[in-house]
């Protein structure tokens, strides 16, 4: 049996950082995320099917196998004579757009299908994170996998449990027309900036908390269709969250920023952990923009509304 899964990547657009470590258990994390078509894609070869996969595991530049492994050792496959994989990427890897997560999704979804375990799309969420936390030790929140589990557009709460609140769909071709993805042409290279979030001081919580109060009116003005608001809430956020953690900003994302705002950003902010990888523009003048700033590399997105998807090519 061959087995495709596919998992997008996201854009968080609002309250990144409520959702990782002891922030949400105490105070109640929320963030908006929007899932995008930078995918993550997992095949699972098994049976006949294993022989027909000439050669061994397959990951992308940059990624480890015991990344796969260590989900294949949680469903009881970790032999090399149980199955084959191959795992690619549209890219985003080390971007802070979930990618990690959504191949973590993906490999649950190919895995539990092999099996024929039926989970529900939170179920396979909550597994990815659960993976990558404790068994491969990653640090981090539970958004990613979630939007790349639900896929849309969409407000996450995360208490002792995630409950998801999907946009309607009309939103969000209004939100893309003015969302400029681009890459800072620099890497992520520290892993563990997350793990900033695992002890809390009364500054971070402050500036978590300013986050997470900024979420409500995201959903106000994309429901409105306010993008002049939208990119000041943005750019708002952008602060606090330069407060909440170290090695967020640096001096290369600090330029880009300004020079941003200086050819029309209303608003703005890295995604992800930060570092490096991808940052995310409000801007009222979309083609202007990317125009004027063609020293950093656009990316042309869409919305990825399906989420995890799972087939069997064949039996």
């Amino acid at each position: 049996m061959k087995i495709y899964a596919q998992a997008p990547c996201r854009i968080s657009i609002c309250g990144g950082g409520t959702d990782v470590g002891q922030f949400p258990k105490l105070y109640g994390g929320a963030t908006i995320s929007l899932a995008i078509n930078i995918r993550q894609k997992f095949t699972l070869y098994t049976n006949n099917d294993m022989w027909t996969h000439h050669g061994e595991h397959i990951v992308p530049y940059g990624c480890k196998l015991e990344f796969v492994y260590a989900f294949r050792k949680r469903f009881g496959v970790d032999g090399m004579h149980h199955n084959k994989f191959k795992s690619e990427s549209d890219g985003g890897i080390n971007g802070g757009i979930g990618s990690s997560a959504a191949i973590a999704v993906a490999i649950v979804g190919a895995l539990a299908k092999s099996q024929n375990k039926t989970m529900t799309r939170s179920q396979i969420a909550e597994l990815a994170w659960e993976i990558e936390t404790k068994d491969l030790g990653l640090f981090g929140g539970k958004q990613d996998q979630y939007s790349a589990s639900f896929g849309g557009l969409n407000l996450f709460e995360f208490t002792d449990k995630v409950t998801v609140q999907p946009f309607d769909r009309k939103y969000v071709e209004p939100l893309l027309s003015n969302l400029v993805l681009m890459h800072t042409n620099k890497e992520r290279t520290n892993p563990k900036i997350q793990e900033g979030f695992k002890k809390l001081d009364s500054k971070q919580i402050k500036a978590l908390k300013q986050i997470k109060s900024l979420v409500i009116p995201t959903i106000e003005a994309i429901k409105a269709q306010d993008i002049q608001t939208l990119g000041e809430i943005l750019d708002t956020a952008w602060n606090y969250k330069k407060q909440s953690n170290k090695g967020i900003s640096n001096e290369r994302i600090s330029n880009i920023y300004q020079t941003a705002r200086k050819h029309g950003a209303i608003g703005g902010k890295v995604c992800g952990a930060g570092g490096g990888g991808f940052m995310v523009f409000v801007v009222k003048d979309k083609e202007k923009f990317i125009k004027e700033m063609k020293h950093v590399e656009y990316y042309d997105i869409s919305p990825d509304f399906n989420g995890l998807e799972v087939k069997v090519l064949t039996q």
